[in-house]
């Protein structure tokens, strides 16, 4: 929650991929046998608000200028 919570709302692709990350090296810390529960699956994606806005997308350059 620590790392997730300032960039949740004003960086929402890049949090989504650092919270796929954590679930991922928790997921492999399992497999190795460290006892531990997963703090990136559901109990963590019910403590996040949700994201909210729309996604910015760039504007096309025109064609002339595209090459």
């Amino acid at each position: 929650m620590a790392v997730l919570s300032p960039i949740w709302n004003t960086k929402p692709p890049t949090a989504r991929r650092v919270r796929q990350r954590i679930a991922t090296v928790m997921k492999w810390a399992i497999a190795q046998g460290y006892p531990m529960d997963i703090p990136a699956g559901e109990a963590l994606g019910a403590a996040l608000p949700k994201q909210g806005g729309i996604q910015r997308h760039f504007k096309a350059l025109p064609y002339k200028e595209n090459g």
